[in-house]
């Protein structure tokens, strides 16, 4: 028996009728079932339809979502987002589609007063709980459940075809806009329908907005949000002749110990916590049904062995997750979204070329666990750590399918001195863009941090000068006055390097210039013409260079990155894999050489030869990983990152109290603040 005849109700019923097993249906709210208009289906809920054969049935209703474009208030594209094999379904006629399915095969019936609490004298071999966030047969198995608000909620409606037209030609297919406004804790969303309608949705902050109590309150409120947003799309849905808007409230669920209880097992809502703009009710709903259906076939249809187990993976599978929406719902509050929020983390991608992978953000219950270095396990919760560069990305799938054919090997030697071969084969590959790099040439080292002193212990000492940029990433400065050399610190600005500053700091006891490229925290890119340049002044005045490079692979515009050693032979590179493929926990990096023989003499000084330094070949094979199948997650990073970069810095010229300028490279920005704040830095 399956009480509740929504969405996951039917899709159940249909998942058993096709094992053969015989079904009833109670809904005592069949109606309210089908509210709501439109749901979000992902790729995992498509997979899930499919493994249950169930697709061909609904893939008519489904509106195909490719991209999610996002605007500021007035309209103003801000970026783009991939939701692969993704669909917006209309709600109704996809339950209907599902009863279809199953009225000849299974007795649907319903009774609008039937609520079923299951006990010792059920008589059915199994009772499915489907009916919905607030779940009888949950409340039943978990007496200490209890619901609450997490303080949003969203208004969902429709523009008919005849108050919609004008608007057709602006939404592209396939595309779902979101609009973000400059009001606090809120959002507005709208995609074309299959039926000629658009659907549109605010994402509503309730300490601004106190949830609607009726019909004619919701008709307002959704009037008076859609006049914040400057765009067409909002001002036909305040200015619509009829306005009916569908109330999704936000909540959660806390104090669920259990989803099988004797013969009863909870399915969709009524079996999770639900966080607000979540699409995952559905496909959550479809990934425990896939999961129940194939317990069953493997325990010959005993629900009591089946049910524990799927009650147990389940809850696994979804606590952390509620976890994280229910972070998202604090964050909303406070700042307006632009992700769309999943229970698997968002998406990002800003090309549909096969060239790109997508971006997923880690989890927040594994950044705070394993982020240190000053960021999420280090700060209290609610704290958002905006310190040390490590992005908050899981790195590319392709990495991770790599490093665990590796693994499967059981094989772990000591790695060569230099390093693998393989990894300095990959390194030189990289840097060989512009001009060829040997692989003789390449040390591997404990990350950019450990190259930049294994290279200055080499090459200073107490009677030696070194002219640094200011401002730059405060180890370059640190590390070279470790080995008791004079520090000259030159002034940089936004604009790059200037040789006539450069000049004015030098002095002919000066042997050494070190380089951050791009500019940390600056953000800029030395040109070809730069390096072509800044190369000429030092083979006049015999300086070597040391350029950290560290922060290239954050450079979207791939071509218009040149290294220093392409322009340079005496040129001490240094490299990383932290900030551009997320590897920062691996601790790898490069030094490149002007040499092979400065290579191997480098070693030699840093104690490579005898086991003191070295790094392993798992970290090794990480950068192998990363730099042969990472560099199309590279690239969506990166353009991530520039678009984020850019938000964020217009964003913080319009308030009037900072001055940014969108950089070229890293993820960083950096914001004058003398507007706002008329006082010197070490004032």
């Amino acid at each position: 028996m399956i009480s509740g005849a929504g969405v996951a109700g039917t899709i159940l019923a249909n998942a058993l009728v096709q094992q053969g097993v015989d079904v009833d249906v109670i809904d005592s709210h069949a109606n309210s079932a089908s509210g709501g208009y439109a749901f979000l289906l992902l790729g995992n809920g498509v997979q899930g339809l499919k493994q249950l054969r169930l697709w061909d049935a609904v893939a008519p209703l489904c509106v195909q979502i490719h991209t999610v474009r996002y605007f500021d208030a007035n309209g103003m594209h801000l970026s783009d987002c991939t939701l692969p094999d993704s669909y917006i379904v209309s709600r109704l006629p996809f339950i209907q589609a599902m009863r279809r399915q199953t009225v000849a095969q299974a007795k649907l019936s319903f009774d609008g007063d039937a609520i079923v609490l299951p006990d010792t004298d059920v008589t059915y071999d199994l009772v499915a709980g489907c009916e919905g966030a607030r779940s009888p047969t949950r409340a039943w198995m978990n007496p200490d459940v209890s619901i609450f608000s997490v303080g949003s909620y969203e208004l969902l409606g429709l523009l008919s075809p005849s108050d919609s037209a004008a608007l057709r030609s602006v939404l592209a297919p396939g595309h779902m806009h979101k609009y973000l406004s400059s009001e606090t804790g809120l959002a507005m969303g709208v995609v074309a329908l299959h039926s000629g309608d658009i659907l549109y949705y605010f994402q509503v902050n309730q300490d601004n907005h106190p949830a609607p109590p009726s019909a004619e309150a919701s008709s307002v409120l959704v009037r008076h949000l859609a006049r914040s947003f400057e765009c067409p799309v909002a001002a036909a849905i305040a200015d619509q002749d009829e306005c009916t808007a569908y109330v999704w409230y936000a909540s959660a669920v806390s104090n669920v110990e259990t989803l099988h209880k004797g013969k009863a097992v909870l399915f969709g809502d009524a079996a999770h916590q639900f966080h607000p703009f979540s699409s995952q009710g559905v496909n959550g709903a479809i990934d425990d049904i896939v999961e129940f259906v194939q317990l069953l076939q493997e325990h010959d249809n005993d629900v009591g062995v089946a049910g524990p187990v799927y009650s147990q993976r389940r809850l696994d599978a979804t606590k952390p997750v509620v976890a994280e929406g229910l972070l998202f719902a604090s964050k909303f509050k406070s700042t307006p979204s632009n992700s769309w929020m999943h229970v698997k983390a968002p998406v990002f991608e800003v090309s549909s070329s096969q060239s790109t992978e997508p971006l997923r953000m880690a989890p927040l219950s594994v950044l705070r666990e394993r982020a240190f270095n000053y960021r999420w396990a280090t700060v209290p919760k609610g704290v958002i750590p905006l310190t040390a560069a490590d992005p908050d990305f899981a790195c590319s799938d392709r990495v991770v399918d790599f490093l665990q054919r590796e693994v499967a090997t059981r094989v772990f030697p000591y790695a060569p001195a230099m390093g693998l071969s393989e990894f300095r084969q990959a390194i030189a590959s990289h840097f060989s863009r512009h001009r060829a790099v040997s692989p003789d040439q390449v040390l591997a080292v404990n990350s950019a941090a450990s190259a930049l002193s294994v290279v200055m212990n080499y090459l200073l000492g107490p009677n030696d000068a070194i002219l640094i940029p200011d401002p730059v990433d405060f180890l370059i400065p640190l590390t070279a006055q470790k080995t008791k050399a004079r520090v000259v610190r030159f002034p940089v600005t936004r604009a790059g390097l200037d040789l006539a500053v450069l000049e004015a700091h030098y002095h002919p006891s000066i042997k050494f210039l070190a380089i951050c490229n791009p500019h940390n925290p600056l953000g800029f890119v030395y040109s070809a013409n730069d390096l072509h340049a800044l190369a000429a002044w030092a083979t006049a005045r015999d300086v070597t260079i040391i350029s950290d490079e560290v922060w290239s692979d954050t450079v979207a515009d791939k071509p218009s990155f040149h290294s220093m050693l392409t322009f340079y032979p005496k040129t001490w590179t240094v490299y990383g894999l932290s900030k551009g493929f997320a590897l920062a926990g691996f601790r790898v990096g490069a030094v490149l050489a002007p040499s092979a023989d400065a290579a191997h003499a480098l070693a030699d000084h840093g104690g490579f030869f005898s086991t003191v330094e070295g790094v392993s070949s798992m970290s090794q094979m990480a950068a192998v990983g990363a730099l042969r199948h990472g560099l199309g997650w590279n690239q969506a990073f990166a353009t991530h990152c520039q678009a984020a970069t850019a938000l964020v810095a217009e964003a913080l010229n319009r308030t009037g109290c900072f001055e940014c300028v969108v950089p070229q490279g890293t993820f960083l920005v950096w914001a004058k603040m003398t507007a706002a704040l008329p006082m010197s830095s070490e004032e």
